[in-house]
């Protein structure tokens, strides 16, 4: 932790124990602290700040209980992301999309994919959706793991889901999955589909197809 950051971790716990500054100020902080700790991979840093700010009975809220699962989840430390995740459905606070996708990530990150593919259908639990984030990063996943097939019954299940739209990053994860499986003309109808639904590709698929 830098001087900076020592100086508003300081300030951020004092404010809250004299009552100066205002809570909303002991939140911006803290969340600044955080989120400056999880970006530059020391999420242990935002922890301690974390722990020293409940000791005086601030109770954390979804945005930071989301910086903190992000950061673990980045860092590869996906049991972690998990216990604080139980830790933050335990303690009433709801989870959102953010949430669930931060998890997916790390999960697919680690070759979880049936894992994240079981998260994504328990967000309703919560009351969350799936979005085109949850969708894109579990086919980008499957494709990559040569899981092709398993990636198009998720590509139908998503076309049906009319909460999401696919976008182009998912036609590409799955244009790619397919014709690096041999599957070119399959690659090219989906590729056919994703301009006439008035998506525009991207270089990078346009040129694999270009040399196909």
């Amino acid at each position: 932790m830098n001087l900076s950051q020592r100086f508003l971790h300081t300030t951020a716990v004092s404010n809250y124990a004299s009552g100066s500054g205002g809570f909303n100020r002991v939140i911006t902080q803290l969340e600044k602290i955080v989120r400056d700790d999880c970006k530059s991979g020391k999420v242990d840093h935002g922890f301690c700040l974390l722990g020293e700010i409940i000791k005086r009975g601030y109770h954390p809220d979804t945005v930071t209980f989301n910086t903190l699962i992000k950061g673990l989840c980045i860092k590869g430390g996906i049991e972690p992301a998990f216990k604080l995740f139980a830790e933050m459905t335990h303690t009433g606070i709801r989870p959102d999309a953010y949430t669930c996708n931060a998890l997916i990530h790390g999960l697919c990150k680690t070759g979880e994919v049936g894992l994240a593919i079981q998260l994504k259908i328990k967000m309703v639990k919560w009351n969350c959706r799936p979005n085109d984030v949850s969708y894109s990063v579990i086919l980008d996943a499957l494709c990559k793991g040569e899981l092709v097939d398993e990636a198009v019954i998720l590509f139908s299940e998503m076309l049906r889901d009319i909460n999401v739209v696919p976008n182009v990053v998912v036609y590409t994860s799955l244009i790619s999955g397919l014709c690096n499986s041999g599957r070119f003309s399959e690659g090219k109808r989906l590729f056919d589909e994703m301009i006439s639904s008035g998506i525009c590709a991207n270089i990078m698929i346009g040129t694999f197809l270009c040399l196909m």
